[in-house]
């Protein structure tokens, strides 16, 4: 109820991102909710824990250098009919993540793809051919993913009359 109640969220500037049938929220950290507020504590307790059981790779550009986090920003994804991400980075985190407060009914039955969040692929105008290195995963009401922010992710359209609402967010380095 508060991501579909945030005053900030919009249809407007969503489609200028990624968002595509649907609507976008500003930070969902600024104002005085106690629920984004328990939300932001718990998304730091998960980031220390991530951060604790990265191996040590002195050659991998992501592994090699773990920056001090330094911020986390936050916001709401409500998706409509046909409603998807379409396939990006987040250029200014370190670590990003989604979390899943609701889920349209028809993503809980069925053995469809439809709604779920798919990493590697990147978006079609980059002509670099099937890789064959993407992984596909089902939101699940509850379910908190974390990933290096300069993943490739999408998701799949859906078809439902309910809204699939998400939070994503962003770590930056200090």
């Amino acid at each position: 109820e508060e991501c579909q109640n945030h005053p900030s969220l919009s249809h407007y500037g969503a489609a200028s991102k990624a968002t595509q049938n649907g609507r976008q929220s500003g930070n969902l950290f600024f104002g005085d909710s106690q629920a984004f507020k328990t939300f932001e504590r718990l998304l730091w307790s998960a980031a220390d824990q991530y951060l604790e059981r990265l191996p040590n790779d002195a050659y991998h550009p992501y592994l090699s250098v773990r920056p001090q986090l330094g911020g986390v920003h936050a916001w709401a994804v409500v998706l409509e009919r046909s409603g998807h991400q379409s396939a990006h980075i987040h250029p200014t985190g370190w670590l990003s993540g989604v979390y899943y407060p609701k889920l349209p009914d028809v993503m809980h039955a069925g053995t469809s793809e439809d709604g779920w969040i798919e990493f590697g692929a990147p978006p079609p105008e980059l002509t670099v051919g099937n890789t064959g290195l993407s992984k596909r995963i089902k939101p699940e009401e509850g379910l908190l993913i974390l990933f290096p922010s300069y993943f490739y992710h999408r998701t799949l359209p859906y078809e439902s009359d309910d809204a699939r609402i998400s939070m994503a967010f962003d770590f930056t380095p200090r």
